[in-house]
């Protein structure tokens, strides 16, 4: 059974500490994800240099979570994207590193994505 929710911890932002700390993330609507594959956070605004509000995402295609606006997937238009690098699907107890395609530089002006750590469970 895929969850309604994820909590997803993100640490290793020093400039932009908005996006650190523990977030609930809520199944996306059909709409949405038509594929029911996303997960998402509130609207998240205060990091300095920020421009647009922020969304952190998991997602299971791509396999893994971003930093993006309301309207992207993790990886694709306003976004970047951290793949999953370990942990079970069993239903969710993943964890990943930095980010490895995209820029957020609406979000956090910069490069700290790379460098950020996280994990997803149910």
């Amino acid at each position: 059974m895929v969850p309604a929710t994820v909590h997803l911890t993100v640490s290793g932002f020093s400039k932009c500490s908005c996006f650190n700390g523990s977030f609930t993330l809520t199944k996306e609507s059909q709409i949405q994800s038509p594929d029911g594959s996303e997960w998402a956070s509130m609207p998240i605004m205060g990091c300095p240099g920020q421009t647009t509000p922020a969304y952190l995402k998991f997602s299971l295609d791509p396999f893994g979570i971003g930093i993006t606006d309301q309207g992207s997937d993790p990886g694709s238009g306003d976004s970047d994207l951290s793949p999953v690098t370990g942990g079970t699907c069993s239903p969710f107890n993943l964890s990943g590193g930095g980010s490895t395609a995209g820029n957020i530089n609406s979000f956090c002006p910069g490069t700290e994505d790379l460098y950020m750590s996280w994990s997803v469970t149910n």
